[in-house]
Protein backbone atom coordinates (compact mmCIF):
# COMPACT_ATOMS: atom_id res chain seq x y z
CA UNK A 1 0.00 0.00 0.00
CA UNK A 2 2.80 2.46 0.70
CA UNK A 3 4.18 2.12 -2.85
CA UNK A 4 0.85 2.96 -4.48
CA UNK A 5 0.37 6.13 -2.45
CA UNK A 6 3.84 7.35 -3.41
CA UNK A 7 3.07 6.96 -7.12
CA UNK A 8 -0.19 8.84 -6.79
CA UNK A 9 1.55 11.72 -5.00
CA UNK A 10 4.24 11.86 -7.66
CA UNK A 11 1.62 11.98 -10.36
CA UNK A 12 -0.14 14.81 -8.56
CA UNK A 13 3.05 16.85 -8.33
CA UNK A 14 3.70 16.37 -12.04
CA UNK A 15 0.18 17.48 -12.83
CA UNK A 16 0.66 20.68 -10.86
CA UNK A 17 3.88 21.42 -12.70
CA UNK A 18 2.18 20.98 -16.05
CA UNK A 19 -0.66 23.21 -14.99
CA UNK A 20 1.79 25.92 -13.94
CA UNK A 21 3.51 25.78 -17.32
CA UNK A 22 0.19 25.96 -19.12
CA UNK A 23 -0.89 29.11 -17.20
CA UNK A 24 2.29 31.06 -18.26
CA UNK A 25 1.26 30.96 -21.96
CA UNK A 26 -1.73 33.27 -21.24
CA UNK A 27 0.48 36.18 -19.96
CA UNK A 28 1.01 37.96 -23.40
CA UNK A 29 2.14 41.67 -23.53
CA UNK A 30 0.25 43.70 -26.17
CA UNK A 31 2.24 46.69 -27.60
CA UNK A 32 0.54 50.11 -27.50
CA UNK A 33 -0.95 51.47 -30.75
CA UNK A 34 1.27 53.81 -32.83
CA UNK A 35 0.79 57.55 -32.28
CA UNK A 36 -1.50 59.34 -34.75
CA UNK A 37 0.21 61.16 -37.65
CA UNK A 38 0.87 64.89 -37.16
CA UNK A 39 -1.75 67.25 -38.59
CA UNK A 40 -1.16 68.50 -42.14
CA UNK A 41 0.56 71.89 -42.50
CA UNK A 42 -1.99 74.23 -44.07
CA UNK A 43 -0.59 77.57 -42.86
CA UNK A 44 0.57 79.93 -45.60
CA UNK A 45 3.81 81.88 -45.24
CA UNK A 46 3.36 85.49 -44.17
CA UNK A 47 4.90 87.84 -46.75
CA UNK A 48 5.09 91.59 -46.22
CA UNK A 49 6.67 94.85 -47.37
CA UNK A 50 7.43 97.55 -44.82
CA UNK A 51 6.31 100.15 -45.65
CA UNK A 52 3.67 98.70 -47.97
CA UNK A 53 3.28 101.96 -49.94
CA UNK A 54 5.88 104.25 -51.50
CA UNK A 55 5.93 107.55 -53.35
CA UNK A 56 8.86 107.74 -55.77
CA UNK A 57 9.96 110.30 -58.34
CA UNK A 58 10.13 109.27 -61.97
CA UNK A 59 13.34 107.29 -62.43
CA UNK A 60 14.03 107.44 -58.69
CA UNK A 61 14.27 104.84 -55.92
CA UNK A 62 12.51 104.02 -52.65
CA UNK A 63 13.23 101.62 -49.78
CA UNK A 64 10.90 98.93 -48.42
CA UNK A 65 11.93 95.93 -46.30
CA UNK A 66 10.71 92.58 -47.64
CA UNK A 67 10.12 89.74 -45.13
CA UNK A 68 8.72 86.20 -45.33
CA UNK A 69 8.03 83.91 -42.33
CA UNK A 70 6.33 80.52 -41.89
CA UNK A 71 5.29 78.35 -38.93
CA UNK A 72 7.51 75.54 -40.26
CA UNK A 73 9.88 77.34 -42.59
CA UNK A 74 10.01 79.13 -45.94
CA UNK A 75 11.53 76.89 -48.61
CA UNK A 76 11.08 79.00 -51.75
CA UNK A 77 11.27 82.75 -52.15
CA UNK A 78 10.35 85.37 -51.58
CA UNK A 79 10.48 86.32 -55.25
CA UNK A 80 9.24 89.71 -56.48
CA UNK A 81 7.61 90.75 -59.74
CA UNK A 82 6.63 94.34 -60.60
CA UNK A 83 4.28 95.55 -63.31
CA UNK A 84 6.49 98.65 -63.68
CA UNK A 85 10.00 99.24 -62.44
CA UNK A 86 12.13 96.74 -60.49
CA UNK A 87 12.63 95.60 -56.90
CA UNK A 88 15.89 94.19 -55.50
CA UNK A 89 17.75 94.32 -52.18
CA UNK A 90 14.82 96.07 -50.46
CA UNK A 91 14.95 98.88 -53.03
CA UNK A 92 12.35 99.79 -55.64
CA UNK A 93 13.56 101.56 -58.80
CA UNK A 94 10.91 103.44 -60.74
CA UNK A 95 10.81 103.78 -64.52
CA UNK A 96 10.89 107.20 -66.17
CA UNK A 97 7.27 108.22 -66.72
CA UNK A 98 5.70 111.14 -68.58
CA UNK A 99 2.64 111.20 -66.28
CA UNK A 100 1.90 110.31 -62.67
CA UNK A 101 1.67 106.51 -62.52
CA UNK A 102 0.73 103.75 -60.07
CA UNK A 103 2.81 100.56 -59.91
CA UNK A 104 2.52 97.30 -57.97
CA UNK A 105 5.12 94.75 -56.87
CA UNK A 106 4.03 91.30 -55.64
CA UNK A 107 6.24 89.04 -53.49
CA UNK A 108 5.61 85.28 -53.29
CA UNK A 109 6.98 82.65 -50.88
CA UNK A 110 6.12 78.97 -50.24
CA UNK A 111 6.86 76.27 -47.66
CA UNK A 112 7.61 72.54 -47.86
CA UNK A 113 3.87 71.74 -47.96
CA UNK A 114 3.49 73.98 -51.03
CA UNK A 115 1.47 76.56 -49.13
CA UNK A 116 1.97 79.89 -50.90
CA UNK A 117 1.76 83.36 -49.39
CA UNK A 118 1.93 86.76 -51.09
CA UNK A 119 2.56 90.38 -50.14
CA UNK A 120 2.02 93.58 -52.13
CA UNK A 121 3.92 96.84 -52.44
CA UNK A 122 2.04 99.77 -53.98
CA UNK A 123 4.06 102.61 -55.51
CA UNK A 124 2.97 106.06 -56.62
CA UNK A 125 5.39 107.34 -59.27
CA UNK A 126 5.48 111.11 -59.65
CA UNK A 127 6.28 112.53 -63.04
CA UNK A 128 9.61 114.31 -63.23
CA UNK A 129 9.03 118.05 -63.72
CA UNK A 130 12.57 119.37 -64.19
CA UNK A 131 13.46 120.39 -67.74
CA UNK A 132 16.88 119.62 -69.22
CA UNK A 133 19.53 122.33 -69.08
CA UNK A 134 20.61 123.38 -72.59
CA UNK A 135 23.67 125.57 -73.20
CA UNK A 136 25.79 126.90 -76.05
CA UNK A 137 29.54 127.35 -75.77
CA UNK A 138 30.61 130.04 -76.22
CA UNK A 139 27.39 131.50 -74.85
CA UNK A 140 28.15 135.08 -75.89
CA UNK A 141 27.64 136.82 -79.22
CA UNK A 142 29.83 135.29 -81.91
CA UNK A 143 30.93 137.24 -84.98
CA UNK A 144 30.85 135.15 -88.14
CA UNK A 145 31.90 136.26 -91.61
CA UNK A 146 29.56 135.68 -94.53
CA UNK A 147 29.75 132.01 -95.55
CA UNK A 148 32.22 131.18 -92.77
CA UNK A 149 32.05 128.28 -90.34
CA UNK A 150 32.74 128.52 -86.61
CA UNK A 151 32.83 125.97 -83.84
CA UNK A 152 29.78 126.21 -81.63
CA UNK A 153 29.17 123.53 -79.04
CA UNK A 154 25.73 122.83 -77.63
CA UNK A 155 24.98 120.52 -74.72
CA UNK A 156 21.83 119.29 -72.99
CA UNK A 157 21.84 117.69 -69.55
CA UNK A 158 18.90 116.16 -67.69
CA UNK A 159 18.97 115.22 -64.00
CA UNK A 160 17.35 111.84 -64.73
CA UNK A 161 18.23 110.98 -68.32
CA UNK A 162 21.72 112.47 -68.30
CA UNK A 163 23.19 113.70 -71.59
CA UNK A 164 20.66 114.43 -74.32
CA UNK A 165 21.08 115.37 -77.97
CA UNK A 166 19.48 118.77 -78.56
CA UNK A 167 17.82 119.88 -81.76
CA UNK A 168 19.18 123.19 -83.10
CA UNK A 169 17.41 125.55 -85.46
CA UNK A 170 18.84 128.83 -86.76
CA UNK A 171 17.13 131.82 -88.36
CA UNK A 172 19.91 132.01 -90.97
CA UNK A 173 22.65 129.58 -91.83
CA UNK A 174 22.89 126.02 -90.56
CA UNK A 175 24.11 124.12 -87.54
CA UNK A 176 25.93 120.78 -87.83
CA UNK A 177 25.16 118.77 -84.69
CA UNK A 178 27.65 116.03 -85.57
CA UNK A 179 30.56 118.45 -85.75
CA UNK A 180 29.22 121.20 -83.46
CA UNK A 181 29.74 123.91 -86.07
CA UNK A 182 27.68 126.81 -87.37
CA UNK A 183 27.94 127.92 -91.00
CA UNK A 184 26.75 131.40 -91.86
CA UNK A 185 24.90 132.09 -95.10
CA UNK A 186 26.57 134.04 -97.89
CA UNK A 187 25.33 137.61 -97.67
CA UNK A 188 25.90 140.69 -99.78
CA UNK A 189 25.58 142.97 -96.79
CA UNK A 190 25.75 142.85 -93.02
CA UNK A 191 22.64 141.47 -91.43
CA UNK A 192 21.07 141.52 -88.02
CA UNK A 193 22.07 139.11 -85.31
CA UNK A 194 21.25 135.52 -86.10
CA UNK A 195 19.61 133.48 -83.35
CA UNK A 196 20.08 129.75 -83.02
CA UNK A 197 17.76 127.89 -80.67
CA UNK A 198 18.57 124.52 -79.12
CA UNK A 199 15.80 122.35 -77.69
CA UNK A 200 16.04 119.11 -75.73
CA UNK A 201 13.25 116.96 -74.33
CA UNK A 202 13.66 114.32 -71.65
CA UNK A 203 11.80 111.03 -71.36
CA UNK A 204 9.20 112.63 -69.09
CA UNK A 205 8.31 115.15 -71.77
CA UNK A 206 9.98 118.17 -70.14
Amino acid sequence: MKKVIRNIMAASVAGLALAACSDSDDDVVTPPPPPPPPPADTAMPAVSFSPATLTVDSGGTGSSTLAATDNVGVTTGPTVTCDQGTFADDTYTAPVVSADTMATCTATASDAANNEGTGTLTISITREMTAPVVAFSPDALVDVASGATVELTVTAMDDVDGDLVPEVTCKYGSFDSDNNTYTAPVLSADTDDVTCTATATDAAGN
